[in-house]
């Protein structure tokens, strides 16, 4: 659920064009990028895994259009992230007990 919920907050942070979350999900995929990279044993997976860095190179180039945040509506963003990441699992859970 953690990462549901972090997903959720940096997508709404992006759609809002926001730095934290551009370096977050910049941080997020280079951690991605070099975990595969460390444990793959083919060239080709090892060379896909450097798509992830796309995410690192797009938030350089877009970096000036990025802006902070704003200290008001960004709690509110991560309470909303979190309400809909619970309410998702929940009815997961309830469809497949159903």
């Amino acid at each position: 659920m953690a990462i549901d919920v972090a997903l959720l907050v940096v997508g709404i942070g992006l759609i809002l064009l926001r730095r934290w979350a551009a370096l977050l999900s910049s941080a997020l995929a280079g951690y991605a990028a070099f975990y595969s990279i460390l444990s793959s044993a083919d060239e080709v997976e090892a060379g896909l895994s450097l798509s992830f860095l796309i995410v690192l190179i797009l938030t350089v180039l877009f970096w000036r259009t990025l802006v902070w945040g704003n200290k008001v509506r960004d709690p509110l963003l991560f309470l909303a992230a979190t309400v809909i990441s619970a309410l998702i699992h929940y009815a997961a859970f309830a469809i497949r007990h159903a």
